[in-house]
């Protein structure tokens, strides 16, 4: 049975999650959605960070099989960010068509994924890798 803390915690991290998902929407940058809904920044921030850190933690398994050991090509990839959301998810470009990988790092930590990645799992890892 989960424990008043826990419960309260995982209440607090879907109130802001919330929170957090709304100023995206919402297209305002964080100093002008907090000032707005009267919050404060700090706490916004404390809360966007436990939330990249749950996501973090429970997004990649504990073995490497997720990721190829090795790059099949050298294909380029820009990373795009959305000129509307300042943590919106980047759009991924491959430049080369025939690529069946790609390689990029974040962090200094390199990562290679298959070209057919879904664009949800691609930004979970680099979230991941933001947190690392």
């Amino acid at each position: 049975m989960p424990d008043v803390q826990s419960i309260k915690k995982q209440l607090h991290m879907q109130q802001w999650t919330a929170i957090i998902e709304d100023r995206i929407a919402s297209g305002l940058k964080i100093n002008e959605y907090c000032e707005k809904n009267q919050l404060s920044r700090n706490s916004y921030f404390y809360w966007l960070r436990k939330i990249r850190e749950e996501r973090a933690t429970s997004v990649l398994p504990d073995n490497n099989d997720l990721l190829p050991a090795s790059v099949s090509t050298g294909a380029l990839v820009e990373l795009v960010p959305s000129s509307k959301h300042n943590d919106a998810i980047p759009k991924i470009e491959i430049p080369d068509e025939e690529a069946k990988s790609f390689g990029f790092s974040v962090n200094g930590i390199s990562i290679t994924v298959g070209r057919d990645i879904s664009e949800e799992m691609l930004s979970k890892i680099m979230r991941a890798a933001r947190n690392a």
